[in-house]
């Protein structure tokens, strides 16, 4: 279900640096609140949908980091910490 309201159609994107790492904080309004623990599509032709949370974990584990969700209050929101000195031993 879409959100109507567009003075809630926001994304917020936030990054900070944190004791040698970079702290990557996405917050996406939903129209509700969305389980964490199963991430798994919710569109029609699943095969071609999805692959966004496989590739940000999988780019996280490359520079020794973590990818974290939660949903709270209709606010989805992915928080990506990855290490500085692995991102700059690797450009």
């Amino acid at each position: 279900e879409c959100i109507q309201d567009s003075n809630l159609k926001t994304i917020d994107l936030s990054i900070t640096l944190k004791n040698d790492n970079i702290v990557i904080i996405i917050k996406n309004p939903t129209s509700e609140n969305i389980p964490t623990t199963d991430l798994s599509t919710n569109k029609k032709d699943s095969r071609l949908h999805g692959y966004g949370i496989i590739s940000m974990k999988q780019i996280a584990a490359k520079y020794n980091g973590e990818v974290f969700f939660s949903c709270e209050d209709k606010i989805f929101t992915i928080s990506i910490i990855l290490n500085n000195s692995t991102v700059k031993h690797n450009e």
